[in-house]
């Protein structure tokens, strides 16, 4: 994908059928910085399910964005987690996903747009818990 003589994406469209949407992954803007961490908060040991013990921990995201742009932007951001969402901050959507289940933990989407005013900092957080096995 191009803009004018400038390359924006880096990745590879799979077929798309005709009146459909899809998402093409875009190079990094250098004017927009992120950055991610995750942190255990609490941990529940030796959870018993269908005779298998497992830990519940419970795991808090901070999604950091800062714009450095000179106008106003509007960030998609999606995160795919295994595990049950519990809790987003700024209006964050949650699903619950059904793909790729094969055990005792849900799958969950996240999702949020969110408009950042030139040269704003902002920290978008969540919360979910996850079954691990001992």
């Amino acid at each position: 994908m191009v803009s004018g003589w400038k390359p924006l994406a880096q990745d590879t469209i799979n077929y798309t059928p005709k009146n459909t949407k899809t998402n093409l992954k875009l190079t990094v803007a250098t004017d927009v910085k992120h950055d991610r961490h995750e942190y255990e908060i609490d941990r529940q040991r030796d959870v018993k399910i269908y005779n298998h013990n497992y830990d519940l921990v419970t795991v808090k995201g901070e999604l950091s964005i800062k714009n450095h742009k000179n106008k106003e932007i509007t960030m998609e951001i999606k995160k795919m987690l295994t595990g049950e969402a519990t809790e987003v901050s700024h209006k964050g959507k949650i699903e619950k996903v059904a793909e790729g289940l094969r055990g005792v933990n849900q799958n969950s989407s996240i999702s949020w747009e969110i408009p950042i005013k030139a040269g704003e900092e902002i920290s978008v957080t969540y919360k979910y818990k996850v079954y691990i096995t001992r």
